[in-house]
């Protein structure tokens, strides 16, 4: 059994995986993607000032911008998902995740030159692995929709290769999950036509399917008020009879 999921760990896709839902406790590929999104953005922002592994991390002191008589943030071990009864739960809403979100949200983020370690990520994605060698270019925007009364927000990935080639579905978004070293920026052409035609392609089907989305809501708001309308006639004419 051992050696089965060792197997499957080193030559599944990652998305298999997900599906397979393994049980592998001892495992990061477990954990949820948006759980492993939180824990990696944590680690981004707090590697100065706790040690990580793959269960959690074990904050030694508070981060630059919290007060260290900050009750609601307390030093020690904190694990997503909780596995040991003295850790913290580590989870969205705690208050040293939030404070993260809010460190990474309001960062100002120039052009950069990031070299991803695809070796270093541990776990096969089998879409990413033509581009292995390869340069490009790759734009991260953030998406802001009114409607029905609410706002929500969407990042929007897109990236080509330097020979014209564009990352298809969520590949750029995958490849934002791999370890990564920075460099000083290089040439940029913000007018590079492959790139900004796949954005605007991006942002047209995220509206459409956001706007068909909203017409079901609707669409069964209007049923709902249908059913009540026959309903009230139903009961009005039963009391005349």
């Amino acid at each position: 059994m051992v050696k089965t999921r060792q197997i499957l760990l080193e030559h599944f896709d990652e998305e298999v995986q997900d599906k397979l839902r393994m049980q592998a406790e001892d495992s990061r590929n477990t954990r949820t993607r948006f759980e492993r999104m939180l824990l990696d953005l944590t680690r981004a922002e707090l590697g100065h000032c706790a040690a990580f592994d793959d269960d959690g991390f074990v904050l030694h002191r508070p981060p630059d911008g919290i007060e260290s008589n900050d009750s609601s943030i307390s030093l020690g071990r904190y694990e997503l998902p909780r596995r040991s009864g003295d850790a913290h739960l580590y989870r969205v809403h705690h208050p040293l995740a939030l404070w993260v979100t809010q460190q990474a949200k309001t960062r100002a983020l120039g052009e950069a030159k990031l070299v991803f370690d695809y070796d270093a990520y541990g776990t096969r994605i089998s879409t990413l692995e033509p581009y292995r060698g390869k340069a490009g270019w790759l734009i991260l925007k953030l998406i802001s929709v009114e409607a029905l009364g609410n706002q929500e927000q969407h990042l929007l990935v897109a990236a080509n290769t330097s020979d014209g080639a564009v990352l298809a579905e969520d590949d750029p978004e995958k490849l934002l999950r791999l370890p990564a070293t920075l460099q000083a920026a290089g040439l940029f052409s913000a007018a590079d036509a492959t790139l900004l035609a796949d954005v605007e392609a991006r942002k047209t089907i995220l509206l459409r399917e956001i706007n068909q989305r909203n017409l079901g809501y609707f669409e069964q708001e209007v049923q709902k008020l249908d059913a009540w309308a026959d309903d009230l006639k139903l009961g009005l004419e039963q009391e005349i009879k």
